[in-house]
């Protein structure tokens, strides 16, 4: 296929496009203009919505000297609206319906009223949108291949639900040597800190940086510990400022099938749907 030809499926697909949002929209008039009593919009199961979200956090990436630092965004440059979300139960109730969908960013399933729901029309059946923005702002990912210093998340045997640890490097095959990251007191609400070795006793203990620069990283390789990216659970994520695992993470964690911890996790108030705006 020519240039010329792939730009005519490109206008057409675009051309469709905007007939199905302005056919939506007329019709959306309509009802608005229709009887008197108000009507509220409805979803249905696999819908795609945008979720009323006006405190939601954003940071920006500054150079000073450098260095790369990150602030907080105007509050005019935030997002009022989240997602798009899927929708993945439907609930009646005496005001009409209530919908749950996932919150990916949260790792949340959230229930709330149509008013904080605002339709999204995909772009194609295969793709959501073509916004970045949209499409990838999660928190952590699953699947696809690890890139070497990208923290992760593997499944563990008790006493130890699961590990988290840096990738140092990635055979053709697979084959993963981590660097693990956690805190002396093994807690896993605590802070992780990369591992770091002592040449003489073999001591191990966790810190930002090593003490000495004979020290090593304390690695899978020291305990002839094998890993692959197909063993992979959660990847490509950050630690809090605290240097602690996010609640969010969490909680995608302990929903993962293959990790045994199954803790009662606290939501937070803030991340329950409101019935109002």
């Amino acid at each position: 296929m020519g240039i010329g030809e792939r730009l005519q499926a490109a206008y057409k697909a675009v051309r469709e496009q905007q007939e199905r949002i302005a056919a939506s929209n007329r019709q959306a008039i309509i009802d608005r203009r229709g009887p008197r009593q108000a009507k509220l919009p409805k979803y249905e199961t696999g819908d795609h919505v945008l979720y009323w979200e006006p405190r939601q956090p954003k940071t920006l990436a500054i150079e000073d000297d450098g260095d790369i630092l990150m602030q907080a965004a105007p509050q005019k440059w935030k997002d009022r609206w989240s997602g798009p979300h899927k929708v993945t139960k439907v609930t009646p109730d005496r005001t009409g319906h209530r919908y749950t969908f996932y919150h990916r960013e949260r790792g949340l399933d959230i229930e709330t009223h149509v008013n904080k729901l605002c339709r999204f029309q995909p772009w194609s059946e295969g793709i959501v949108s073509t916004s970045q923005d949209l499409d990838n702002p999660r928190l952590y990912r699953s699947g696809e291949w690890v890139k070497v210093g990208e923290l992760i998340v593997i499944p563990l045997l008790e006493p130890c639900p699961f590990g988290i640890a840096k990738v140092l490097s990635c055979t053709e095959d697979g084959d993963l040597t981590l660097q693990w990251y956690c805190n002396a007191q093994e807690n896993i609400k605590g802070t992780y800190l990369p591992g770091w070795l002592t040449p003489a006793r073999r001591n191990i203990y966790y810190a930002e940086a090593p003490r000495e620069a004979t020290h090593q990283p304390y690695t899978t390789a020291e305990e002839d510990f094998t890993m692959n990216q197909r063993d992979v659970l959660i990847h490509s994520f950050r630690l809090t400022k605290g240097n602690r695992v996010p609640a969010p993470l969490l909680r995608a964690i302990a929903r993962h099938p293959l990790v045994w911890w199954k803790p009662q996790l606290p939501q937070d108030p803030s991340e329950v749907g409101s019935p109002t705006p």
